[in-house]
């Protein structure tokens, strides 16, 4: 996803920036694709989102915009940048940009949550064993099963790699 500059400008809380109609809410950047934005408004009052779909779609080079106020979403259609956003949002009492919140890539929450397991597997086997040794254990079971079914084509054989496959990585992998 192509990233869109945010414009810097003070940090403020969200209750000091007012309109006319009441506090500011924020908004963020969620999606960019080429001529088109997708932002994200906290969930508010439709009429709120509706003034933003008007004026955004009144600024020179937007081709459309779209809402839903279910989400808060606003998709915008044409020739815009951050700035351009920013400014409106801001000018007009609509929203303020902020940058969006840090996100974890999922393989660090996928990896955080399997050495969780794992060492919730280490304390129950007493040390004995983990997740990897759980995970071995437990295709090379399923692999004995198939086979012994009579099921040779495709899962006992599959079953057999990922065994052996991971079987491997628990020999590559270093002593805790």
């Amino acid at each position: 996803m192509p990233d869109l500059p945010v414009p810097h400008h003070q940090p403020h809380h969200p209750a000091a920036v007012r309109s006319p109609h009441g506090p500011i809410p924020h908004a963020h950047v969620a999606h960019v694709t080429r001529g088109r934005v997708r932002l994200r408004l906290a969930r508010g009052h439709p009429g709120h989102l509706e003034r933003v779909r008007h004026r955004l779609a009144a600024e020179p080079g937007v081709h459309g915009v779209e809402v839903d106020h279910r989400t808060g979403s606003v998709l915008v259609w044409g020739a815009i940048t951050a700035e351009l956003l920013a400014r409106v949002g801001r000018e007009e009492g609509l929203f303020d940009l902020v940058p969006p919140r840090a996100l974890r890539p999922l393989e660090e929450d996928l990896t955080a949550a399997l050495e969780r397991t794992d060492l919730g597997i280490r304390r129950f086997s007493g040390g004995r064993f983990g997740l990897m040794g759980l995970v071995v254990t437990s295709l090379a079971v399923l692999a004995a099963v198939q086979a012994g079914r009579g099921r040779f084509d495709v899962p006992a054989p599959t079953l057999l790699w990922y065994t052996l496959s991971a079987a491997m990585m628990l020999r590559a992998r270093p002593a805790t």
